[in-house]
């Protein structure tokens, strides 16, 4: 029998992303028919209540291709546990709780799945309270950990070690659900199974990385969380650097996570931590048409508050194949467009037939999100009786190439894998500890030197963005 307990089970975590993976599990078969999956939470939440926030992202709309039945057999599944995250009687209540569930399955091996989607700051008295409890003897227990693992390189080491004391580490899985998603392993095919690519990506050839995670929303209804983290916690210190090693490390020796695992860590490593001069940060002020309030306006943050919503970074490189490459990494809130995205330019030919022609870069380009799309910009001449030249893409789009109903969801695919006891998607402690490393030094920035405004929906963000990046030769879009 298999229970998974999602922790933060009323949250918008859970609501937007743990539920419908969890849902599409299930309509593949890929769960055991005598699942249970609780959530468990402080809220104080009816039946009725819980269902609708399972149901609100798992409905006929979200997924066409399942019946109103199939979801209605999924929610039967679901329940709702109320209790506190600091009253060990809450676990031993929930322990007992889930014990009457396997008591009706003795004939199955059980297994319990403990999702944290909890603020850092109860992760170690929570990950204690559920070691201590008599668990299910006759089966295996593991402890998913949603991401920022901490606040600070300090507190993730204190944490880590924590977490270590308590749980077996081969029965933990750190969280940074980007690795989920289908373009992350998509670029080490594109990057390694091409010689097109492998051989021409390094300093020699490419003239500056850019990975950039831009979002529309503001930070309302996250506001309580997103002050107490900012950009810098939120998506620089993760997601943002995990997308870089899939384009930046060297070819791992295999596919095996450790192998995996050791080709990004080389890379952290020869990451310098940032300075000042690397970074300019961002808060968005009130929408031009006034119609969506600034930062500082949300509900539950300070007037004064000088918490950053932007941030555009250069990173400087020490290892040979990136020694000297501008790359720069960026993400905001409140900002034109949505989406995520990796940008390869390449050099211009210094020689050649055609070296006097303007902008005779290639560029690749991979969106993660909205849409997986990998393009290639070509020079190409423009049909006539002059070689004029212009830009055409030659694009491939996942969602028209491949059935989409093979592509798993980020956290369908992270869960599965904490199912199958495999860590592929997972984070390892030391590159969390490096990655904290790369930005812990300007994670007070914000104190000292206040974030420059930006209007909520704007292109760039402040508009220093735009000299910031023409002083590293590269531009904004």
């Amino acid at each position: 029998m298999l229970t998974i307990i999602v922790f933060g089970g009323s949250g918008h975590v859970a609501k937007t992303m743990i539920y419908p993976a969890l849902f599409l599990l299930y309509a593949r078969q890929l769960l055991p028919s005598n699942s249970k999956i609780i959530g468990f939470a402080r809220s104080d939440l009816s039946r009725e209540d819980f269902e609708m926030r399972v149901v609100s992202r798992v409905s006929k709309e979200s997924f066409p291709f399942y019946t109103n039945d199939t979801i209605t057999a999924f929610v039967e599944h679901c329940v709702y546990f109320r209790g506190s995250y600091t009253d060990e009687n809450s676990f031993v209540k929930l322990n007992d709780y889930i014990k009457g569930f396997e008591a009706e399955n003795l004939s199955s091996r059980a297994k319990r799945i403990f999702y944290l989607g909890i603020p850092p700051s109860l992760i170690k008295s929570v990950s204690m309270a559920l070691a201590k409890l008599d668990q299910n003897l006759n089966g295996d227990n593991r402890l998913i950990i949603e991401k920022p693992v901490g606040d600070s390189l300090e507190s993730a080491r204190d944490l880590l070690e924590h977490i270590r004391s308590v749980w077996p580490i081969e029965n933990t899985y750190k969280v940074d659900h980007y690795l989920g998603m289908e373009m992350f392993d998509a670029l080490l095919m594109m990057r390694f199974a091409n010689p097109l690519f492998a051989n021409v990506w390094t300093s020699e050839f490419v003239e500056s990385i850019h990975v950039t995670l831009r979002e529309q929303a503001s930070c309302e209804g996250r506001s309580g969380y997103y002050d107490s983290s900012g950009v810098l916690r939120d998506n620089v210190q993760n997601h943002l650097l995990q997308l870089l090693c899939s384009v930046a490390m060297d070819e791992p020796k295999s596919l095996e996570q450790s192998d995996v695992a050791a080709a990004k860590i080389a890379f952290l490593r020869s990451i310098r931590p940032l300075e000042e001069k690397d970074l300019l940060l961002g808060q968005y002020i009130k929408s031009k048409d006034r119609q969506t309030v600034g930062y500082r306006e949300l509900e539950g943050v300070a007037k004064d508050s000088n918490t950053p919503t932007f941030a555009v970074c250069q990173l400087h490189v020490d290892n040979d194949r990136w020694k000297g490459v501008p790359i720069v990494i960026s993400s905001g809130k409140g900002l034109k467009d949505s989406f995520c995205e990796v940008r390869i330019v390449f050099k211009n030919r210094e020689n050649g037939l055609f070296r006097n022609k303007p902008n005779m870069y290639n560029r690749f380009i991979a969106q993660i999100f909205p849409r997986m799309i990998a393009s290639f910009e070509l020079n190409v001449k423009e049909p006539g009786f002059t070689f004029m030249m212009t830009k055409v893409a030659s694009t491939m789009d996942y969602q028209q190439s491949f059935s989409r109903g093979n592509m798993p969801l980020p956290y369908e695919r992270v869960l599965w894998d904490v199912i199958n006891s495999s860590h592929s998607h997972f984070v390892t402690d030391e590159e969390i500890l490096l990655e904290w490393q790369i930005v812990d030094k300007v994670l007070d920035l914000p104190n000292k030197k206040p974030p420059l405004p930006y209007q909520f929906g704007s292109d760039c963000g402040p508009r220093a963005v735009e000299d910031f990046m023409k002083e590293r030769n590269m531009s904004w879009d």
